[in-house]
């Protein structure tokens, strides 16, 4: 698959990454376009490159971030799947074992039967607090890109969500700044209209 992922330093990985997610989210699509769900970790992954500091855990986190909340793979097999492919490159300038560390940090823990979505938000929120300043990083990426689609795609829900986005950004200003100074303006902009 063309991604448009471009890492030369650990390409192989990115492309297998984005493989594997693709496999993984299966016969998924993307609520309002209904394209191939790898499209959203794709853009989420890029969107992380355009921060001022990442590196290549990041990204594959980026690709991989809903692959435990969203399909049939939990943490372990993650970290087998990923496991198996350490032994088999010889490219040893990485640690997928932090890579899935940040994929564990991203996943929701809440469930819909705990509750309405307000208090699973709220509870949700509370985890983010506690998350690294690269897993902020990539949830701001994810935010950011999410934001565009559903501002654009459903204006009702947006109201809905931008109130959600401004609790969680705030959360998140110690991730990377110029991902965070994007996300002040989307809202901004939302606000302004």
């Amino acid at each position: 698959m063309k991604h448009g992922i471009i890492y030369p330093q650990h390409q192989l990985l990115v492309d297998w990454a984005v493989s594997f997610a693709d496999v993984a989210h299966d016969e998924q699509v993307r609520k309002y376009t209904g394209e191939r769900y790898i499209v959203h970790p794709i853009e989420v992954a890029k969107k992380v490159m355009t921060a001022k500091y990442y590196n290549i855990n990041m990204v594959i986190a980026a690709i991989f971030h809903d692959v435990i909340e969203d399909t049939p793979h939990d943490e372990d097999k993650l970290r087998m799947l990923t496991e198996c492919y350490e032994q088999t490159t010889t490219d040893t300038d990485f640690n997928l074992k932090d890579t899935i560390d940040l994929v564990v940090e991203l996943t929701d823990v809440t469930l819909r039967s705990e509750g309405n979505r307000s208090y699973r938000k709220q509870k949700d929120c509370d985890r983010l607090a506690t998350i690294s300043d690269d897993a902020k990083t990539i949830k701001l990426a994810d935010i950011i890109c999410n934001s565009k689609s559903i501002i654009r795609e459903d204006p009702e829900f947006a109201k809905v969500w931008m109130r959600e986005m401004a609790t969680r950004v705030e959360i998140l200003e110690r991730g990377d700044r110029i991902l965070w100074d994007e996300a002040i303006v989307i809202m901004d902009r939302y606000y302004a209209w």
